[in-house]
């Protein structure tokens, strides 16, 4: 991930509250809260492990599919991926929206495809 935000998740504990991302689980707008990080870094220019991105990126799908981002993922990826067997976790608020963890059997020797299309 290296979009240059100003972002500290591996520094210091989650529960601490100079952890951005713990701060993220926290908000009522966690995808503006991320979005509203200063750039401090020229975009692409390092990485830096960002757990704030792909909640921004679920509540873009789901927003775009108008469905829980849960329920898009079971139906348009982990489906026809024969995946039945996934998990989404995240704060109350966020229920169906938030990938925080997804876990599949067999995705790692399926990834990106499955009923003879790409995925990823």
């Amino acid at each position: 991930m290296s979009a240059g935000l100003d972002w500290n998740e591996e520094t210091v504990p989650y529960t601490n509250p100079a952890n951005h991302e713990g701060l993220t689980m926290e908000t009522e707008d966690p995808a503006g809260f991320v979005l509203a990080r200063p750039i401090v870094a020229e975009p692409g220019s390092h990485w830096y492990y960002n757990g704030g991105l792909p909640t921004v990126l679920g509540f873009v799908v789901s927003r775009q599919a108008q469905q829980p981002f849960g329920a898009f993922a079971r139906e348009r990826l982990f489906g026809p991926l024969g995946i039945a067997d996934a998990e989404w976790a995240g704060p109350d608020a966020w229920a169906g929206l938030e990938p925080v963890l997804a876990c599949g059997k067999g995705i790692l020797s399926t990834l990106g495809k499955g009923g003879g299309s790409t995925f990823i």
